[in-house]
């Protein structure tokens, strides 16, 4: 059986809240037998100035942040 999910944009305000709702959704998603392709998954960080970094770690790997 083939499970997976595409396309889930996931919003929030900070790098720490991000990154801990990233976790959960990782440990949630492990108890039905899937996984996070960290290749696939892009983090898009939004700012007003402009000025925007954050490092988002997926199973211990870099999540890549693109504009």
């Amino acid at each position: 059986m083939t499970r997976f999910a595409d396309n889930k944009p996931v919003v929030w305000s900070t790098q720490k809240d991000l990154q801990q709702l990233t976790d959960d959704l990782n440990s949630v998603i492990k108890d039905y037998g899937m996984k996070i392709n960290v290749q696939k998954t892009k983090l898009m960080c939004i700012s007003r100035n402009g000025n925007c970094r954050m490092k988002i770690l997926i199973d211990g790997q870099l999540d890549e942040q693109v504009s």
